[in-house]
């Protein structure tokens, strides 16, 4: 391998030599390093994107096995709503059946805002089994736990 010394005073001897001025020569190198510095930095910055990516794949991974997403939103009788289907109560029994089955840190039952649905609610959402359920009733928890049990049973 030849050395960084090397390499210049051989560029200066047949500058020298060929009769190039040296304020060519500098100019050439000035120009040299400024393409070395831009590849560099478009290397940092492609290094700072792949890193960027790494990460956001890393956090695919979802906390949960299951997370249960019931909309409970109430449009206060001016037209139907979830909150008509009792999905409050829904929420309420999803959550004691998740603890009873010790489920409790692995399925997360959350309160959904409006799926643009209404008209079928109650509706719940498993994800990331992409299951949705619409027009559910409080009598329906048990068929939703079960559901449940089949992810769970498949971890």
């Amino acid at each position: 391998m030849i050395k960084k010394t090397e390499t210049v005073n051989y560029i200066i001897a047949h500058t020298k030599a060929e009769g190039v001025p040296i304020s060519l020569l500098l100019y050439f190198l000035n120009l040299l390093c400024t393409i070395i510095f831009e590849v560099i930095l478009d290397n940092l910055k492609m290094l700072k994107i792949l890193r960027r990516d790494f990460i956001m794949l890393k956090q695919k991974k979802l906390p949960y096995v299951s997370h249960v997403l019931v909309c409970t939103n109430d449009r206060d009788g001016e037209r139907k709503s979830c909150a008509d289907n009792n999905s409050k109560l829904i929420k309420s029994n999803l959550k004691n059946a998740v603890n009873e089955k010790g489920w409790k840190g692995k399925v997360r039952i959350s309160t959904s805002g409006c799926m643009g649905v209404c008209a079928k609610g109650s509706n719940v959402i498993i994800y990331p089994q992409n299951v949705w359920l619409s027009e559910v009733s409080p009598g329906d928890v048990g068929e939703i736990v079960s559901i449940i049990e089949h992810v769970m049973a498949d971890e």
